[in-house]
């Protein structure tokens, strides 16, 4: 019997005997019900009956019947996928199953089948494979570019830092006010493109080398972080909260990276504000959903320019203002998107920001 879709057949329903096969009457039986419910799929069933002399389609014939072998051994469903051809002489795609019905003593009596067209579907799962690939070459391709150009850089860079340093500490004294503040100027530059290559790397770094996924305690991980920041930064009186009990499935290594650039930055960007305070939480979306956090009640952000928040080199406040690269939530959002996630944020001038975060821990 074809099975429809929108009045479209798209496959057929069958009941075959016990060993597979159908009586004259009952071939007679289908052909006319198809033909006169389907013409379209009874082109694809005549042509099977027709041509299965031809060499190919006689090989996939055997192909079928040593499949439904297998299934009758073990009592269990029997699939197989493969092209058949048309009056047209195109092929289209069929996916077919085969499942026993047995009688109250576990004997094979008869067999229940479909037979489906799935030829969109495995075009579509070909092209989707091949921009699959398409991407990974392409990443790849940026992630080595990035590091060659990393480490290209950093032996100018190097050369430029210690001349200038040789020069102020052989010349300072010779040099008027003028030149001791250009030289600042040329240090400072110099240590931001330093900070700025160290963050290339990193980025280029985020999906190199074997991703190993286990348990983490994203508590115990913000514990230590704000730790660190509090030593390298001992006069800051900042509050924080931090939930217990936050586990994920993640790789521990990258999820650190990107809990780290998220608790850097909300450190940053509440250095203006008066009794600061950082919250690292979890919360439940759906029911089910786990959802982690990072809020702070510092300068927050403008949400009309949100879209450029995990882009490159993309920063929403002057570098006088907040020192960056624009680089740490690129980072952060390339890490959750391995991890089959999401990340997203929520803020307002001078009220803080909400950076959320989700993990595919399927």
């Amino acid at each position: 019997f074809p099975v429809l879709f929108h009045g479209e057949a798209i496959g057929l329903l069958s009941v075959a005997n016990k060993f597979g096969g159908y009586t004259n009457q009952e071939r007679d039986f289908v052909d006319e019900v198809v033909q006169s419910i389907a013409p379209v799929l009874y082109t694809w069933i005549q042509k099977s009956m027709r041509e299965e002399e031809r060499e190919q389609d006689q090989e996939q014939v055997c192909r079928n019947r040593e499949e439904l072998s297998r299934a009758q051994a073990i009592a269990h469903i029997g699939e197989d996928t493969y092209p058949l051809r048309g009056a047209n002489g195109e092929y289209r795609w069929f996916l077919s199953r085969a499942m026993p019905i047995r009688d109250d003593k576990g004997t094979i009596v008869r067999w229940f089948g479909t037979n489906t067209d799935v030829t969109q579907q495995s075009e579509t799962q070909e092209k989707l494979r091949r921009s699959i690939k398409k991407l990974e070459e392409s990443n790849s391709e940026l992630e080595a570019f990035s590091y060659s150009v990393s480490h290209d850089l950093r032996g100018p860079l190097q050369t430029m830092v210690s001349f200038s340093e040789v020069l102020e500490e052989d010349y300072g004294e010779q040099l008027d006010e003028g030149g001791r503040y250009t030289l600042s100027r040329i240090q400072a530059a110099g240590e931001k493109m330093s900070n700025l290559i160290d963050d290339l790397l990193s980025l280029s770094r985020v999906s190199r080398g074997e991703t190993l996924i286990r348990a983490v305690n994203v508590s115990d991980m913000a514990h230590a972080l704000i730790e660190e920041l509090r030593n390298g930064c001992p006069e800051r009186d900042i509050g924080f909260v931090i939930h217990d009990g936050m586990t994920v499935q993640g790789d521990e290594r990258l999820l650190e990276m990107a809990v780290s650039n998220l608790v850097s930055n909300a450190w940053k960007y509440t250095g203006k504000t008066s009794a600061p305070r950082i919250e690292i939480g979890q919360l439940e979306q759906n029911g089910s959903r786990k959802v982690l956090y990072v809020k702070d009640n510092g300068a927050g952000f403008d949400m009309a320019h949100a879209d450029k928040l995990f882009s490159p080199f993309q920063r929403l406040h002057l570098d006088r203002e907040f020192p960056g690269t624009g680089i740490g939530l690129a980072i952060v959002d390339r890490i959750i998107r391995l991890h089959g996630g999401e990340i997203w944020a929520e803020s307002k001038p001078g009220k803080g920001a909400c950076f959320y975060f989700s993990l595919d821990e399927k």
